[in-house]
């Protein structure tokens, strides 16, 4: 589980959470503005988040965006690396077994 703890470790890393806001931000920005042409947010401070144009809005979808794709990602690449090492310690255990049977 240390792979899990380090990558938990990025995400949530107070560090990371600029950069991931921010790219939310322009997703859910680039969507609305592509969908409705019209659309004008407020600046990305936080006397925008109380405006009549809230970058909530955008934010929010943005994050929605990406944590589809990444969860989706995450889970059958888990699946994926769980498969690969019951199927090695299956193995491992066939070989024991050949080697314990020939002796």
């Amino acid at each position: 589980n240390i792979p899990t703890a380090a990558l938990a470790t990025w995400i949530t890393n107070p560090v990371t959470y600029i950069p991931f806001y921010f790219f939310a931000y322009f997703v859910g920005n680039g969507i609305i503005s592509f969908v409705n042409p019209e659309w004008q947010t407020s600046e990305f401070t936080l006397t925008g988040l109380w405006s009549r144009n809230s970058v909530v809005i955008p934010l929010m979808l943005g994050c929605v965006v990406m944590a589809i794709p990444t969860s989706l990602t995450g889970l059958y690449l888990t699946k994926m690396l769980w498969r690969q090492q019951i199927r090695a310690k299956l193995r491992r255990r066939q070989q024991r077994r050949v080697t314990i049977a020939q002796v």
